[in-house]
C-alpha cells in the first residue's frame, strides 16, 4: 500500500490566503522592527525641529493643562471604554487621577504633533501613533 503524500500547509506564502489578509487587514505593526520605530522617530524629530512655532504652541497648551491637573480644576478623562483605566482609582485617588490625566494630556499633546505632519505615508504615521500610545 502506497504512503499518502504529505500536505504541509505551512509552505504556502501569506499572500495566498486572502482570508487571513482580510482579517488582519494592512497593519502597520507587521514586522515592526526596532531599528524602523527608530527611524520614524528620528523622522518625527526633524519634523518637529523644522516647525518650532507648532511645538512652542503643543508645550503651552500642555503647560495650561498640567497646571489645571495640579490645581485639581481638569476636566481630561479617559475616552469610553479605555480598559487601562478603569480601576476605580483613577477615579476616586486624587493622586491616581492626576496621573492619568498627565499622561492623557501629555499623549494628546504628542499625537496632536504627529498628525500635523502630512509629508509622511500611513504606515510611518500609525508607527509614530504607535510609539505615543504605550
Amino acid at each position: 500500500m502506497a504512503a499518502a503524500p504529505e500536505m504541509n500547509v505551512h509552505d504556502t506564502a501569506s499572500e495566498e490566503h486572502p482570508a487571513i489578509n482580510s482579517i488582519l487587514g494592512a497593519s502597520p505593526f507587521i514586522d515592526l522592527q526596532p531599528k524602523q520605530l527608530i527611524g520614524t522617530l528620528v523622522e518625527l524629530g526633524r519634523f518637529l525641529a523644522s516647525r518650532p512655532d507648532s511645538v512652542m504652541s503643543r508645550m503651552g497648551a500642555l503647560v495650561i493643562d498640567l497646571t489645571q491637573i495640579a490645581l485639581g480644576n481638569s476636566e481630561i478623562a479617559p475616552q469610553a471604554g479605555d480598559k487601562r483605566f478603569a480601576d476605580p482609582a483613577f477615579a476616586q485617588h486624587p493622586i491616581y487621577k492626576r496621573l492619568m490625566q498627565t499622561y492623557l494630556a501629555w499623549r494628546s499633546s504628542l499625537l496632536d504633533l504627529v498628525q500635523e505632519d502630512q509629508s509622511i505615508d500611513w504606515k510611518d504615521a500609525e508607527q509614530q501613533r504607535f510609539s505615543f500610545s504605550a
